[in-house]
């Protein structure tokens, strides 16, 4: 079992090989499975566990994801002011 300080990350070098070149989990389709895995890269972040900066395709894939317009309409509105995001 991964240590409690990086286990929602032990796996980011191959979600980086799994990415590719597409742009979302399931190639160039938005799915459930790239809400699925934003949800919790999101929530790890929120807890101090963010993406490691080496992982730069799971990075670019999450800011591309959070750019989103559902993605920014799920926030809550005053998350921006109190530093948080969902």
């Amino acid at each position: 079992m991964a240590a409690p300080d990086r286990a929602p990350h032990h796996r980011a070098p191959w979600l980086d090989g799994l990415l590719g070149d597409q742009p979302f989990i399931v190639d160039a389709r938005f799915t459930i499975a790239d809400i699925i895995l934003y949800c919790a890269l999101d929530f790890g972040a929120g807890v101090g566990q963010p993406i490691p900066a080496e992982n730069r395709k799971v990075n670019a894939w999450y800011q591309r994801v959070a750019s989103r317009p559902s993605a920014k309409s799920s926030l809550h509105p005053f998350s921006e002011k109190a530093g948080i995001r969902g």
